[in-house]
């Protein structure tokens, strides 16, 4: 192994049923050639990035440098084939702060319905990572344990709310109080941020070693960006724009991702994976108090999924989208809550952390026509290509659960959607305050045509998980699907309730469940 080590990564990543890529990051000084990926075909040299060069070189005084590494793989058998890869420098094998210079993951067969997990909220709001405990991350190590296929991450990767303290003037500058904009400073808190954040073993063993394919919320970013009203929307702006730069390199791994849709647009993208059409709209880019997409992300989406159906969906897929925040969640609407709106939107301050969490909800007053755009275009999905299943998956709100949404057509027919909440997997579950929400709550709900009922996994006794949690996605027996959900005890993590695995059969999109 090399003295050298690599400073993030290597980052595992899938873009499409056949496409897969590792990135990984490298520190200074650069007084060596190009590394090159090793795989049991041979060697592969970096792809050019920019300006003519097989990297991206980043950081104050460009420390860093970028690799992305693209390759195809099939398997045609019918068992799991294993890839194992290195990274070589100057004829050595590159190793992680982990002491790690070889790493192995499983390539299912083609004809096999894969394990997606789903997880999200990756960090502390509160804390700098290096300031986490090491046990919060006990997750990883167990997600480690089940192997799934394939991990999608739907936002909150990385906890950036730290910046307020880290970096000098900064609020200043947001709050219109000075003109210091420190661009470097903020270039390497996010850098740094990513590194430190990463660092975890189990975690960093878990991106290295499951492909995975990631999309944003707003702690990506800064706590609440697009939630912002003027004046701090146009100077948090600046803020985005550098965010935004990290946010490609390592969790899109460049614009070059082949799943993306219109990378002059946002980071929307789309990709099958065997029997799953994963669409993941971006909804930060453009986003502001008012809207969460705009008129061209959805036109967009509906000329790449719909009219030109590059997904090649059929009727025996799993069509899965993944929106950060819950699409049909708790009802919000009752007397109190609008009460709590009114007086929040009218007396807010610019206070950096949780004035923006009501507004951020698609069940906010501000939202709630949108709601119904969203929801119509997911199911004019389900009309078009009537799938096996029609799957929403979440996080974001520190809570876990289940939910069936319906839709109820002009001649009472219905058609059924299954959403997912996973979230945290490190950060805090839901606080004792934010749990008391669910008194003045309903678990049914109402937009316009479209119930929402939150449901039960298996025997489990709450239809909430006020627990840190993840899920993995998976075919059962008779062609069903179904959701299984693993939670931190007192007793350690475990998928495990009255001897049963707590799980939750996803609703056929012609008949439920």
């Amino acid at each position: 192994m090399s003295d050298f080590k690599i400073a993030l990564g290597p980052l595992l990543g899938v873009e499409s049923d056949t496409t897969y890529t590792v990135c990984v990051l490298l520190k200074g000084p650069f007084d060596h050639g190009s590394p090159e990926l090793a795989l049991p075909s041979g060697n592969i040299k970096a792809q050019e990035i920019e300006k003519n060069l097989a990297y991206k070189q980043i950081g104050h005084e460009e420390q860093f440098r970028f690799y992305r590494f693209e390759f195809e793989i099939e398997n045609k058998t019918k068992s799991k084939k294993e890839i194992t890869y290195q990274i070589i420098l100057d004829g050595s094998a590159l190793g992680n702060r982990h002491k790690m210079d070889s790493w192995t993951f499983k390539v299912c067969p083609q004809d096999a319905s894969p394990d997606i997990a789903f997880v999200s909220c990756n960090g502390n709001h509160d804390l700098y990572p290096t300031q986490i405990d090491p046990s919060d991350f006990k997750g990883w190590e167990r997600m480690n344990e089940e192997k799934p296929d394939y991990i999608v991450m739907t936002g909150d990767q990385v906890y950036a709310d730290k910046l307020w303290e880290k970096v000098p003037d900064i609020e200043a500058y947001v709050e219109g109080k000075s003109d210091n904009f420190h661009t470097s400073l903020i270039e390497d808190f996010y850098i740094k941020l990513y590194i430190d954040n990463w660092a975890n073993d189990s975690m960093a063993l878990a991106l290295a070693q499951i492909p995975n394919a990631m999309t944003w919320d707003d702690h990506d970013i800064i706590d609440g960006y697009g939630s912002y009203g003027k004046p701090y929307r146009e100077t948090l702006k600046k803020v985005f724009d550098i965010a935004k730069t990290y946010y490609e390199l390592f969790q899109i791994r460049t614009k070059y991702n082949k799943s993306l849709i219109n990378q002059k647009l946002d980071y929307s993208m789309c990709l099958k994976i065997r029997n799953y059409a994963l669409i993941l709209p971006d909804t930060r880019s453009h986003r502001d108090e008012y809207t969460v997409l705009n008129f061209k992300q959805y036109s967009s989406l509906a000329e790449t999924v719909i009219k030109q159906d590059k997904l090649n969906i059929t009727n025996k897929d799993v069509v899965c989208f993944v929106l950060p925040v819950p699409i049909a969640y708790r009802d919000f609407s009752n007397i109190l809550e609008k009460g709590v709106f009114y007086l929040h939107d009218k007396f807010r301050k610019f206070t950096k952390s949780g004035s923006d969490d009501l507004i951020d909800h698609w069940d906010h007053n501000y939202h709630k026509a949108e709601q119904k755009v969203m929801l119509d275009f997911i199911f004019e999905v389900g009309e078009k290509f009537e799938p096996n299943n029609l799957l929403i998956v979440s996080g974001d709100v520190h809570s876990s659960g289940a939910a069936r949404i319906t839709q109820h057509g002009q001649y009472n027919e219905q058609r059924f959607a299954t959403q997912l909440v996973s979230s945290p997997i490190v950060n805090d579950s839901s606080s004792v305050m934010e749990r008391a929400k669910n008194f003045i709550t309903e678990d049914f709900k109402v937009v316009d045509n479209y119930s929402c009922n939150l449901l039960n996994f298996g025997d489990y006794p709450d239809k909430d998980f006020y627990h840190r949690n993840f899920m993995v996605v998976k075919k059962a027996k008779e062609n069903k699907v179904v959701a299984h959900i693993f939670i931190e005890t007192k007793k350690g993590w475990t998928g495990i309730y009255n001897d049963k695995p707590i799980t939750r059969t996803l609703n056929n999109y012609i008949k439920p469940e």
